[in-house]
């Protein structure tokens, strides 16, 4: 987990996927559009670190805790192309990506070893618990993804 959190602290607004608000018969919902350059170890990370602040807006009795809730998001297809931040570990970045880019544009890129987002099996639990809630159909991707 230290690996993870100092990690994570590094993290800017740029590595979280992008909200898209979009309007359907008079009824407005956000997507989830996701980065153009980061891995799907990448997408999984941040699904995990969704499903733990949504997890967070309750007690241990399952009870909501005081506070506005997230929007709810439904997971699209689309994706959005930025640029990507610098410094992040190997495993965030696409591999395509990161072959598409000059030597000069790596160097630029600064790319970090490689880290394992290994979670303790409590804290997968709990996100497995979120998941299955808010996007049943999203669980089994993200177990395959994390290797589960």
């Amino acid at each position: 987990m230290k690996a993870i959190r100092a990690t994570l602290s590094t993290f800017a607004s740029e590595v979280v996927s992008e909200d898209e608000r979009e309007v359907v018969n008079d009824q407005g919902h956000y997507l989830v559009v996701r980065l153009d350059w980061r891995s799907s170890d990448g997408n999984a990370m941040c699904e995990i670190l969704d499903a733990l602040h949504m997890a967070s807006h309750f007690t241990t009795l399952d009870r909501p805790r005081p506070g506005r809730f997230n929007h709810p998001r439904t997971h699209s297809n689309r994706l959005y192309t930025g640029t990507a931040p610098p410094a992040l570990p190997a495993n965030l970045y696409k591999p395509e990506y990161l072959s598409s880019l000059t030597p000069d544009e790596l160097k630029e890129l600064n790319v970090q070893p490689k880290v394992e987002f290994l979670f303790p099996a409590r804290v997968m639990r709990c996100v497995l618990n979120v998941m299955s809630e808010r996007w049943p159909n999203r669980t089994v991707e993200l177990q395959l993804a994390l290797g589960m």
